[in-house]
């Protein structure tokens, strides 16, 4: 079985200046030549993702979590290669993209999903700060009629898998789920959704969370800021995560190298010693001593990863017990 690395392992890889890339990356490397500093890591459901800057420009570097899902974004990177669409944004596929150690200290390797980022901002962003609906309407039609030209389906169409080019383009980004089909049911459902939120960003009245996050977002201090979540925006300042209020007033200091956005009462977080889940007055309620960590709001449930277990906890953190013991 294929090991995969952790989201934790990836951080250190991308910030590690040391460490060698076995892919070249257009002309350069994944390895910066200085820390990295503004990496940003995400977690979601089958990927973690890294945004930083190089010197060709801004990269999205996704690492998938799951050997299924390795092979579903290998087949994906090659489709786009094959269909080279403009209204995707360009990709590769990194094989064995670089190295890790599992406990026993064994070397492994793991593939990456590289994309370059033109100039511009995902829509999710415009959406909260006006634009004009008539052009960003017929952009998302250009989209749906390339796409349908090209007979593909991106099969996973949201505004923040959406870019705003500074050229006025919409591109299509995080294509990992891309298929051939001639008329794809989930993308026409995703255009329509678009469509409509595209109108009503341009006719409602301000949203007082969104004007919140926008003040924010303009401080150049602030290195990142997520969504008003619960009451609470998380925001990166000189390198630690915090969460302030819409206010700007900080709830819980930034002292975390991680956090996620706070949902239902529970948000993920990084330390030094690895990833735990606190609540909302920032006290841990499973402690960050783990290799991977993933909090479900829907089932209220929390599984964590150490180096050998998988542990499950509920809500308030008391262990419901060990799901399995991973290979070595």
């Amino acid at each position: 079985m294929k090991i995969i690395p952790t989201i934790q392992q990836l951080l250190e890889a991308l910030e590690n200046p040391g460490r060698e890339l076995a892919n070249t990356l257009w002309g350069g490397d994944l390895r910066a030549t200085k820390p990295l500093g503004k990496a940003q890591i995400y977690r979601f459901s089958r990927f973690a993702e890294a945004k930083f800057d190089l010197p060709q420009g801004v990269v999205l570097v996704s690492l998938p979590l799951y050997p299924d899902t390795v092979e579903e974004t290998r087949r994906a990177t090659a489709l786009r290669a094959v269909v080279s669409s403009p209204r995707l944004c360009r990709s590769e596929f990194l094989h064995d993209a670089f190295c890790f150690p599992d406990p026993l200290g064994h070397l492994h390797t793991a593939d990456l999903v590289a994309e370059f980022l033109p100039s511009g901002r995902p829509l999710d962003e415009v959406l909260m700060t006006g634009c004009r609906s008539d052009l960003l309407i017929e952009e998302l039609r250009k989209l749906e009629r390339d796409f349908k030209a090209r007979g593909i389906a991106h099969n996973n169409l949201k505004p923040e898998n959406l870019w705003l080019t500074t050229k006025g383009e919409l591109i299509a980004i995080r294509a990992h789920r891309i298929t051939r089909e001639a008329e794809s049911e989930a993308d026409r459902k995703a255009f329509a959704a678009l469509e409509r939120m595209i109108r009503q960003a341009d006719t409602e009245t301000p949203d007082l969370d969104q004007e919140a996050e926008h003040r924010l977002r303009a401080q150049e201090e602030l290195w990142e800021v997520g969504r008003m979540a619960e009451g609470m925006i998380r925001v990166c300042y000189q390198g630690l995560y915090g969460f302030m209020d819409s206010n700007r007033q900080w709830v819980i200091e930034p002292h975390f190298l991680w956090a996620g956005d706070f949902r239902e009462g529970r948000a993920e977080v990084r330390c030094k010693s690895g990833f735990g889940v606190i609540d909302k007055e920032g006290d841990f309620v499973v402690e960050p001593h783990f290799k991977q960590i993933e909090w479900d709001p829907a089932a209220c449930t929390i599984l964590a990863s150490d180096h050998l277990h998988e542990i499950l906890f509920d809500y308030n953190g008391e262990k419901l017990g060990i799901v399995r013991l991973k290979e070595a």
